[in-house]
């Protein structure tokens, strides 16, 4: 069980449809990575314990139709990061998921966040031989999604970090993400407490 404070915050995981979210999100809580899921229609809530905080993921479906509504779920929920994933196996949509996270960082109600990029590019094996078809650099894929512009001008990212990670890897690997997300939740508890106790 997570180390922080008593109330769970809410961490909002979006992306296009088929980026990978479902399977990232319930192989995050256990280790799964043998099995599918069907894609999220609509949002999805879970718990997951990182070792310094417990967090409610969000998970927002990433049709056409229910991505006008990530809009609606910022306004009444307050996220304190946003992990944003992007299919590498489909670099011709990468624009339309620049223009999605874009829209989203710059939303009126979304508060100072934390958030997470994640390529998920899933990892082929076949005859004994490992491989992955994403033939682009973590840099270039930062910069197809113009990830230094949204850092630099949206005010909203208190801290961004990106990674090439297939999902459906191990469930360690997974838990790095969340406890990197956690870690940073809890270290801003934790400046909040000392600040409080330095204004008695």
């Amino acid at each position: 069980m997570g180390k922080g404070s008593s109330k769970a915050k809410n961490v909002f995981l979006c992306g296009l449809d088929n980026a990978g979210k479902t399977k990232y999100l319930y192989s995050t809580m256990q280790d799964i990575s043998g099995e599918d899921f069907e894609p999220s229609e609509g949002f999805n809530c879970e718990r997951v314990y990182g070792t310094a905080e417990k967090i409610n993921i969000w998970e927002g479906g990433g049709g056409k139709y229910i991505r006008k509504f990530w809009h609606t779920i910022v306004e009444i929920i307050e996220f304190k990061a946003v992990i944003f994933m992007v299919n590498t196996y489909e670099p011709h949509r990468v624009n339309e998921a620049k223009e999605e996270l874009h829209s989203l960082m710059y939303d009126f109600n979304l508060g100072k966040i934390y958030l997470y990029v994640i390529f998920n590019t899933p990892v082929i094996k076949k005859n004994n031989f490992v491989k992955s078809d994403n033939p682009l650099k973590l840099s270039e894929w930062r910069d197809l999604m113009e990830l230094d512009k949204i850092e630099k001008e949206s005010g909203k990212i208190i801290e961004l970090k990106s990674v090439i990670m297939d999902v459906s890897g191990p469930h360690k690997k997974l838990l790095n993400s969340i406890d990197w997300i956690c870690n940073r939740i809890a270290g801003d508890e934790e400046s909040e407490e000392e600040k409080e106790e330095e204004g008695k």
